[in-house]
């Protein structure tokens, strides 16, 4: 995952654990612009480089001052979702750091639909269903079509 130029479309950023997360988040979110920082001072410098839709953040078990990081992370992002993944058994640290500023957090692997509602982007999935979503007309009633015969031979 590689920095992308600015398209003026705000982006996902992802911050630690690419390498587990990167190939999830691009699967799910692709074309929405994504770029990944590897660490979390890089990350917090990151999120106000460009416009920032969410913010999805690995766990990172040897990292000291984690509580800090994410604190700092969630004071630069203002409103905008920071969101934790962790593996099963790092849960009760993550649970605790959404005292520290985290909005949620969510246990790796995630789920698309997982994804969707805590960063509050559209998946892919999502955006497919909007667009291959045809209407068709109602079926006219027999009322319907006898009144459409009726008026035809007038026009």
């Amino acid at each position: 995952m590689s920095p992308v130029e600015h398209t003026g479309e705000p982006r996902l950023l992802v911050i630690g654990d690419l390498d587990r997360l990167g190939p999830i988040v691009r699967q799910c979110f692709a074309p929405l612009p994504i770029i990944g920082v590897r660490g979390y001072l890089a990350g917090i410098a990151e999120i106000r480089r460009s416009p920032t839709r969410a913010v999805l953040v690995g766990y990172d078990t040897t990292y000291r001052n984690i509580d800090s990081a994410v604190a700092a992370m969630k004071s630069v992002a203002g409103e905008i979702p920071v969101v934790l993944c962790c593996d099963p058994v790092h849960e009760p640290a993550c649970r605790r750091l959404r005292g520290c500023g985290a909005d949620d957090y969510l246990i790796f692997p995630p789920e698309p639909a997982e994804l969707e509602r805590a960063l509050g982007l559209p998946t892919k999935k999502t955006q497919r269903r909007w667009l291959e979503r045809t209407e068709s007309p109602p079926t006219p009633t027999a009322e319907e079509l006898a009144r459409l015969a009726d008026v035809l031979p007038r026009l």
